[in-house]
């Protein structure tokens, strides 16, 4: 009876090991999370990045009907390019003074090429860009002011990472920066930080009716780091890479 009483109670050396193997799991968990917190730290990287530019809104100067429809959606277009042309519904006063400011500038720019017919009033393109998005049909009517569809310049297509409060402190406007589109993952993109957002939206202390500060009366404990837009501006595109409006983006930016 002794000696199986003794056998029972004394530990084997098997007994010993999940528990030595959990705690080797835990500490090289520990291990990689720390070092991933540091990186991340020290090189900041958001996978809530959008590719933005600058879009111009296109209108007609002049009420009008749709005489000439020159681009569709995703047209390219040269600067001074025609987008469309309008008959003036109120006399062609107006479309004689366009008219001749328009040929004025093709003289001085030295450009040559079918132009709209005498009594239209011509829009053409700002700068070398894209037409986004349009549903403008020959024989429709425009109002003068009125936008017609957005134009995105092509020289400034760009990155917007946003990234967590508690990274900006390792951001700087100058910094070496990569960016890895979603649509090409195995092509990273060199980058330079070009601004950091200076602020955001916020829902307490905007003011009500009578200029009193709103404030939300409860609190959570959880708090969620607010983010922040950090503008890159992209060193050089591949010729076969087409960038579109709201691509998918990762933004890291590097060490100095």
């Amino acid at each position: 009876m002794d000696r199986r009483g003794r056998g029972a109670a004394r530990p084997t050396r098997k007994a010993w090991i999940p528990w030595v193997l959990t705690a080797l799991l835990a500490a090289v968990a520990f291990w990689l999370a720390r070092g991933q917190y540091e990186r991340e730290m020290r090189d900041p990287w958001t996978r809530d990045g959008q590719v933005t530019a600058d879009l111009l809104l296109v209108t007609s100067p002049v009420d009008g009907v749709l005489e000439q429809v020159a681009v569709r959606s995703g047209s390219g277009a040269e600067e001074g390019a025609l987008l469309f042309a309008v008959r003036p519904l109120h006399g062609e006063d107006g479309a004689t003074v366009l008219e001749k400011r328009d040929a004025d500038r093709e003289r001085k720019e030295g450009r040559r090429g079918a132009g709209p017919e005498r009594g239209l009033v011509a829009v053409r393109a700002p700068s070398r860009g894209w037409v986004i998005e349009s549903t403008l049909q020959r024989g429709g009517m425009v109002k003068a002011g009125e936008p017609l569809f957005a134009f995105a310049v092509a020289d400034s297509f760009r990155v917007t990472g946003f990234f967590r409060e508690t990274h900006l402190r390792a951001i700087r406007e100058g910094a070496r920066a990569r960016v890895t589109l979603m649509a090409w993952p195995d092509r990273p993109l060199d980058a330079v930080v070009e601004s950091v957002g200076r602020g955001i939206a916020v829902s307490d202390g905007a003011l009500d009716s009578r200029l009193l500060p709103q404030v939300t009366p409860t609190f959570d404990w959880v708090r969620l780091a607010r983010r922040f837009p950090v503008r890159v501006r992209l060193v050089s595109v591949p010729q076969d890479m087409e960038l579109r409006v709201g691509l998918t983006a990762s933004v890291q930016v590097l060490e100095e």
